[in-house]
């Protein structure tokens, strides 16, 4: 089984890019894929749950990482993200979360 950085390095997230990551649960992704894209990058962390997004953004500050952006958001509403600006995003990460949403096409 791969661990969350060489699943998060496979997808080829490199210094500079702007990632998100949908329905962000502990933040282990999101976490990686900010130490990837390094301060001049920014990470995207969409949760509609709030005390997840408090707690990644957290976790981030105690370990230096200052580019991580927490958006609350209902996934299940088609204009959801509309806060990030149309082709701004280099990497979009959706695991294990497609089975929650009720409708999935809206992502």
């Amino acid at each position: 089984m791969m661990t969350p950085r060489a699943q998060i390095e496979s997808l080829g997230i490199h210094p500079g890019h702007t990632a998100i990551e949908c329905g962000i649960g502990g933040g282990m992704y999101t976490l990686e894929m900010a130490r990837l894209t390094g301060p001049s990058g920014r990470v995207y962390a969409c949760d509609i749950q709030k005390d997840l997004l408090e707690k990644v953004v957290d976790d981030a500050q105690r370990i230096n990482i200052s580019h991580v952006v927490p958006l609350w958001v209902d996934l299940d509403e088609k204009k959801s993200l509309v806060d990030i600006p149309d082709a701004s995003v280099d990497r979009v990460l959706v695991a294990n979360l497609l089975w929650q949403l009720e409708s999935p096409q809206n992502l």
